[in-house]
């Protein structure tokens, strides 16, 4: 039985190493896309071993995997772990999803993909989040506008207490002008004015024009 598990983990261990050169470079195209130029990628795998050498048997085979990145140029190689900031690891996240989900999960959640995302790099991420939902179903809990703009069905999620004193969610579907108010709120704050409805519109426009460049949407089930 020994001797099937290591003949197991062993083939485990090669078909990892053969496919962590395919990994790096789909994820370093994926952070290339978001931002994150001249990032590099890496992915150590390392065969643990017990302190008579044998392989140290695992249900997830004999490795250990590290994900190794260096997110600015010159920079030393050092595990993701340990220096992604929160923007970095939520694009890092949005990438390795985009990598290993391709044809294999029909619908994806994002749940605050954006934290410490803003600006150029949140418009980033939510195209990149409109690329994902050109083949997958994508549920996108977001708080900035720049993504939030690229959704194709926008819901608003309020709580409320009720006169018993209970606390309720609830969801509302936004079209038209509620979409446009909801977005400008996002922008601005809880005052809608005719300032912030402009801004909202001119992203929602913005959204819409960069999304026609990544072509026609296939059928979703």
């Amino acid at each position: 039985a020994r001797e099937k598990a290591n003949s197991a983990a062993s083939k485990l261990a090669e078909a990892r190493r053969m496919a962590a050169p395919s990994l790096k470079r789909q994820i370093e195209r994926e952070l290339n896309d978001l931002g994150m130029k001249g990032t590099i990628f890496e992915v150590s795998i390392e065969a643990e071993k017990n302190q008579d050498g044998a392989l140290r048997l695992g249900e997830k085979g004999a490795d250990r995997v590290s994900f190794l990145i260096s997110p600015n140029p010159g920079e030393e190689i050092k595990p993701l772990s340990r220096i992604a900031s929160g923007g970095e690891l939520s694009r890092i996240m949005l990438a390795l999803k985009r990598a290993t989900a391709a044809g294999r999960v029909p619908a994806l959640v994002f749940d605050e993909i954006d934290a410490g995302v803003g600006g150029a790099a949140a418009q980033s991420v939510g195209l990149k989040l409109k690329e994902v939902a050109k083949a997958h179903q994508v549920f996108c809990i977001t708080h900035l506008p720049q993504i939030a703009a690229f959704a194709d069905e926008h819901f608003s999620v309020r709580k409320e207490t009720t006169k018993e004193g209970r606390t309720i969610s609830t969801v509302a579907g936004l079209k038209g002008d509620e979409r446009v108010d909801e977005v400008s709120r996002m922008l601005a704050g809880a005052k809608v004015t005719d300032t912030s409805r402009k801004q909202a519109k001119e992203l929602i426009a913005a959204a819409e024009a960069l999304s026609k460049k990544l072509g026609p949407q296939q059928a979703k089930h």
